[in-house]
């Protein structure tokens, strides 16, 4: 049974439009760092394009071997209404940088009245939908019991953490994508495994950014789910978090029934974080 939460930002002492802010430009820094800072090589080989609209960033990746989860437009509208002309000038990015398939990643209260009108001039299609969730750091830390050992994750073992988080995910093992995920380990990111024995079995990173930090991935291989791998992966992130100092711990889950069966928002919601809003990926594609 899920621990009961409260629900909102108001639980918090936060308004809505502060919580979306902190949210959505958390998991941007994050993507950021990730994709737009990965060493020059592996930008050049994959073909990555970054650039900022108002308030959001926009990631190309040319040569996704996923064929387009790492190209993203988000955290916009929060400075800038969300418009024809803003959605024109993503597509217009993405269509330059000669990428497959794009997300741009809008919350839904901030969709316009004529989105529907919009998302069909510019060919986007409604795909996934996620939650967003924030913490406060004071909130309790509840237990997260597992067999398997939790162990922080150095330099030396990230190329090997790094294919575990994509095998976790689904995604094919390409050497340029393992080498842009292992990168981040010691830069801006604190990342974590759980071993069954000497073996990684799954892979959890937290990017620290100031006073807010971002729970950026966290994926276990299929034969090794349902150990309480993600729990306890969940709750090293959150105390690496607040050990560094950060008030405020923000994250995504897919919703109920879309993806993953709602187990990683209920792993989230025993771990106290509180469900903002829900955000729907509006996918283009080229060949649309």
């Amino acid at each position: 049974m899920d621990v009961a939460t409260p629900r909102g930002p108001e639980a918090l002492g936060l308004d809505p439009e502060t919580a979306m802010s902190i949210a959505e430009l958390s998991e941007a820094r994050a993507l950021w760092s990730t994709v737009a800072l990965s060493p020059r090589g592996v930008r050049r080989a994959m073909g990555i394009q970054a650039a900022t609209f108002g308030s959001g960033i926009a990631l190309a990746m040319q040569h996704d071997p996923t064929g387009g989860y790492w190209s993203r437009a988000l955290a916009h509208g929060l400075t800038e209404p969300v418009d024809d002309a803003l959605v024109g000038r993503l597509v217009d990015f993405f269509r330059g940088a000669e990428v497959p398939a794009a997300a741009i990643q809008i919350p839904d209260v901030l969709l316009p009245g004529d989105w529907d009108q919009i998302a069909a001039r510019h060919h986007l299609r409604a795909g996934r939908t996620l939650v967003k969730l924030i913490r406060h750091r004071s909130t309790p830390v509840a237990e997260a019991p597992t067999e398997l050992r939790v162990s922080g994750i150095d330099a030396r073992d990230a190329p090997a953490w790094a294919e575990v988080l994509i095998r976790g995910f689904g995604m094919p093992t390409q050497e340029d994508l393992v080498a842009m995920l292992a990168s981040i380990v010691g830069r801006d990111f604190y990342a974590y495994g759980a071993f069954d024995g000497d073996r990684l079995v799954a892979a959890a990173n937290v990017f620290i950014g100031g006073d807010v930090a971002h729970m950026a991935g966290s994926a276990t291989l299929p034969d090794a789910r349902r150990r309480g791998a993600q729990g306890a992966l969940l709750k090293a992130r959150i105390e690496a978090a607040t050990d560094m100092g950060c008030t405020w711990l923000t994250a995504e889950a897919p919703a109920e029934g879309d993806g993953e069966g709602g187990e990683s928002l209920r792993t989230m919601r025993r771990a106290g974080f509180v469900e903002l809003y829900r955000r729907r990926n509006w996918v283009w594609r080229a060949s649309h």
